[in-house]
């Protein structure tokens, strides 16, 4: 009865610290097509790690580019990133993990 209770109280904290990744903008700077630059915003949901870092994967179907960024105390973040196809990978990374902790696709609208 006690390793019940244990087990559960440890999956409802684990539960209570899941991060999701919220995108609230995906635009192009410019109306010019030839113009490949776009700002990603977006807020982490749930609590916010001291050392996460929001990974963001421009065209990750083909030819893909890399960035790296850190969330504001609240957990906002924006990036100019190029991309060409327009879209994007966003994950949360933290150091004590071997693995993103969330992902999210995007493409701008």
């Amino acid at each position: 009865m006690k390793t019940t209770l244990i087990i559960l109280g440890l999956l409802t904290s684990l539960s209570l610290h899941a991060k999701s990744i919220e995108i609230s903008s995906f635009v192009r700077v410019s109306d010019n097509l030839k113009n490949e630059a776009a700002e990603l915003c977006g807020v982490i949901k749930g609590e916010p790690g001291h050392h996460d870092k929001i990974v963001i994967t421009s065209d990750p179907d083909r030819n893909p580019g890399k960035y790296v960024t850190l969330p504001s105390q609240t957990g906002h973040f924006c990036q100019v990133i190029r991309t060409r196809s327009g879209r994007a990978e966003v994950q949360i990374w933290s150091p004590e993990h071997k693995k993103p902790q969330a992902t999210v696709q995007v493409k701008i609208n």
